[in-house]
């Protein structure tokens, strides 16, 4: 898939539409990922995964989402996609992973089932994950968002996670999350962040 192909498939889904165009995503996850591991693992991915296999094609992409056209259309471009709703049992694959993905969904699983986000999150078996959160609202203004989000990343990180940066985009706050090691601690205070 050429770029403009996949900027336009991007387009299609709102959460891929907003890391346009194909630059900034391309420095978004450079900043996120650094060298890239063996396989990734999307949650609720939307699209996304179109976007991993084609900037990332050494790279093994699993994607989960809800939406079966999402799977349907991420099938016909060979990535493996799988239906699944993330609040129901055995949704996330129990495989090893170099790295997952959940973005923007945390906090609205946790609307729909308290303390789904806390459970999805150590369920994952995976080397990193990284969460991401809206810092703007629909209309796009910048209400205090990354600051909640921060409260609420702190509030709810499992035990098997540790914070090892953050990176703040106009628009998105990530979280890139590390598993721990025996004998490590979770970082105190505000990790180190990058802006853009």
């Amino acid at each position: 898939m050429r770029g403009g192909e996949l900027a336009e498939l991007m387009e299609c889904h709102a959460s891929t539409r907003e890391r346009l165009p194909l630059e900034e995503t391309d420095a978004v996850y450079a900043r996120l990922l650094g060298a890239p591991g063996e396989s990734a693992l999307d949650l609720a991915c939307g699209l996304n995964p179109a976007y991993l296999q084609n900037r990332y094609p050494e790279m093994r992409v699993t994607g989960i989402d809800i939406s079966g056209q999402c799977v349907r259309v991420l099938r016909a471009l060979g990535v493996d996609a799988r239906l699944g709703d993330l609040l129901t049992e055995n949704a996330i694959p129990r495989e090893r992973y170099s790295v997952a993905l959940l973005f923007k969904i945390l906090p609205l699983l946790d609307r729909q089932s308290a303390g789904a986000a806390r459970r999805i999150m150590e369920a994952v078996n995976a080397d990193a994950l990284i969460c991401s959160f809206p810092t703007r609202s629909l209309s796009g203004r910048n209400v205090g968002m990354a600051v909640h989000y921060a409260a609420w990343m702190r509030d709810q990180l499992p035990e098997k996670w540790a914070i090892e940066r953050t990176v703040e985009t106009d628009n998105e706050l990530y979280y890139v999350l590390k598993e721990k090691r025996d004998g490590e601690a979770v970082r105190s205070g505000d990790p180190h962040r990058e802006s853009e």
